[in-house]
């Protein structure tokens, strides 16, 4: 297991589905337990627009009251450019994320409907977001509905090879493979990672599964 690294995502992932706001000291106590038992990447948060997501509007205020466990990484996503200036502000401030996600759509249809415009404008943002950065954290590239979008139904793996391929030219070496919907299977898994480190060996992957339909476990053997 010394080649698996795990991030330990509910912070973000699981909390921004929640109607009611989860305090910032309960947040932080999450983030920190994580970290205790021994994930060395913690999603902390995400810097969204609060009128868009109010569950991360303390994403600073959160930020800046996490005790930092050495060692481990703790990441926030961005959505936009603006996002990446509030990171950067808060890495000013002493108590900024080491990575920040930067998000795409394989499908059209799922790019309009989560990120409100289409798969070129968002890779335009990317490209902004990632000179923005300024180098100063580690950038992690998602590809969400990787393995099946629930609006266009089947991916087509070539162009997630080519979006991979893609954040890599700039600058962007760590990517993940997101199962957004849980619609991958052992099979396409190991199929897309095999091509990918091939076609893209310098790029570290990381696959962001939901067990939806009990294949997490397969998923995991079979691919990474």
């Amino acid at each position: 297991m010394s080649d698996v690294v795990l991030c330990e995502c509910f912070a973000r992932d699981g909390l921004q589905h929640e109607t009611a706001f989860v305090p910032t000291q309960t947040k932080r106590a999450l983030i920190e337990r994580f970290a205790e038992l021994g994930f060395a990447r913690v999603e902390a948060t995400s810097y969204s627009n609060p009128k868009v997501v109010p569950q991360f509007a303390d994403a600073s205020a959160l930020l800046a009251v996490l005790r930092r466990r050495e060692g481990v990484h703790y990441k926030a996503t961005c959505a936009n450019v603006r996002a990446v200036e509030r990171a950067l502000a808060d890495l000013d401030a002493g108590c900024g994320v080491t990575e920040i996600s930067l998000l795409v759509s394989a499908s059209e249809a799922h790019s309009m409907k989560n990120l409100k415009q289409s798969r070129a404008d968002q890779w335009e943002n990317v490209r902004k977001m990632a000179a923005a950065a300024q180098g100063r954290f580690r950038l992690i590239g998602t590809i969400s509905v990787a393995f099946g979008c629930p609006f266009e139904g089947a991916v087509d793996p070539d162009v997630v090879v080519a979006d991979a391929i893609r954040f890599g030219e700039m600058g962007v070496d760590h990517v993940a493979l997101g199962d957004t919907t849980g619609m991958a299977t052992p099979a396409a898994m190991k199929d897309l990672v095999g091509r990918l480190r091939h076609e893209a060996p310098a790029l570290a992957l990381i696959a962001h599964l939901h067990d939806t339909r009990g294949t997490g476990s397969g998923q995991c053997a079979g691919g990474l």
